[in-house]
C-alpha cells in the first residue's frame, strides 16, 4: 500500500516537472514571432519581446540603431502606452541594400515586464515584406532584431557598470 502511494507521488511530481518545463518554453522571451498582417496575408510582421527595459529607453535606442542604416525615424501615433514610429530611407542590408520604410510599434508586454517591438518592412514599390517570398531574408530579419536586443543588453550592462564607480 505504501509503495503504491510513493509511486503515485513520484508520478505526480514527474508530471509537474514535465508540465512546468513545457510551460517555460511556451513563454520563451528569446524568440521573434512572425505573423501575417491582418489586412494582407502576403505581408509579415516581426515581434520581439524585450524584457527588463522601459519603453522610452527601447525607443531611444531604436532611433539610434536605425540612424546607423541611414534612416530617419519619427513618431506617427501615441495611444494608451502604444507608440508607433516610421523610419524612412532605411538602407537595409538584409534585403540587398534596398531602401525601405520600417513601421515600428512599441507596446508593453502582457506581464508589463518589458516592451514588444513589432516591425513591418515596406519596399520602395509599396509592397510589404513577406517571409513567403524570402525565407532566408526572414531569418536574417529575426537575427537583426536579436542583435538589437543584444545591443541594448550590452549598453545597459555598461551603464550599470559605470554607475558603480
Amino acid at each position: 500500500m505504501q509503495e503504491t502511494v510513493k509511486r503515485q507521488r513520484i508520478y505526480f511530481i514527474l508530471i509537474l516537472v514535465i508540465f512546468n518545463h513545457t510551460l517555460s518554453y511556451a513563454q520563451n522571451p528569446f524568440e521573434v514571432i512572425e505573423e501575417p498582417l491582418h489586412y494582407s496575408k502576403k505581408a509579415s510582421s516581426f515581434t520581439i519581446n524585450i524584457i527588463g527595459y522601459n519603453e522610452d529607453f527601447v525607443m531611444n535606442e531604436w532611433q539610434k540603431y536605425i540612424t546607423d542604416f541611414s534612416g530617419l525615424t519619427y513618431v506617427t501615433a501615441v495611444n494608451k502606452g502604444v507608440v508607433e514610429m516610421e523610419s524612412k530611407g532605411v538602407v537595409f542590408p538584409l534585403l540587398n541594400d534596398d531602401q525601405v520604410t520600417l513601421y515600428t510599434r512599441f507596446s508593453p508586454n502582457r506581464a508589463l515586464t518589458g516592451v514588444l517591438l513589432t516591425v513591418w518592412i515596406q519596399s520602395a514599390d509599396g509592397t510589404f515584406f513577406s517571409s513567403k517570398s524570402g525565407k532566408e531574408e526572414a531569418e536574417r530579419i529575426k537575427n537583426w532584431l536579436f542583435e538589437f536586443q543584444d545591443k541594448i543588453r550590452l549598453l545597459n550592462t555598461r551603464i550599470k557598470y559605470n554607475q558603480k564607480f
